[in-house]
């Protein structure tokens, strides 16, 4: 038995974009893809994905964390999809165009009320 709150983040960080398995107090057994571990209260967010597009999310108290096992490594597009898991979609909607525009109309805002500005780089991606 391992003991997973005296464990450093950094440690935890290995588990991160991974299907894991944790037995918790009272041995309930949590299966999902870690997204993150809380640094402070050792928690860990598991995230299992449903049919037609839905995800269940699950958090496991870390001071009952008994054994995490690792079942699986996630692959590049699972952890762009964990990633996206919390991000608002209005701000996936935005496109270039879009961008460009609120860009030009601060930077006129910034000019017109004598606010010192310059661009830097190409954020293009």
């Amino acid at each position: 038995m391992e003991d997973w709150c005296k464990k450093t983040p950094l440690e935890w960080q290995n588990y991160i974009h991974k299907e894991v398995k944790v037995t918790a107090d009272e041995r309930n057994e949590y299966r999902g893809w870690v997204v993150t571990t809380d640094p402070v209260s050792a928690n860990i967010v598991l995230a299992n994905f449903l049919e037609q597009g839905k995800v269940s999310i699950r958090v496991v108290m870390g001071h009952a964390v008994q054994d995490v096992d690792i079942v699986k490594e996630g692959d590049d597009e699972l952890k762009e999809k964990l990633g996206r898991l919390f991000v608002p979609e209005e701000s996936l909607k935005y496109n270039q165009e879009y961008l460009e525009k609120r860009k030009a109309s601060l930077k006129t805002w910034m000019e017109e009320n004598h606010i010192p500005v310059t661009e830097q780089g190409d954020r293009k991606s």
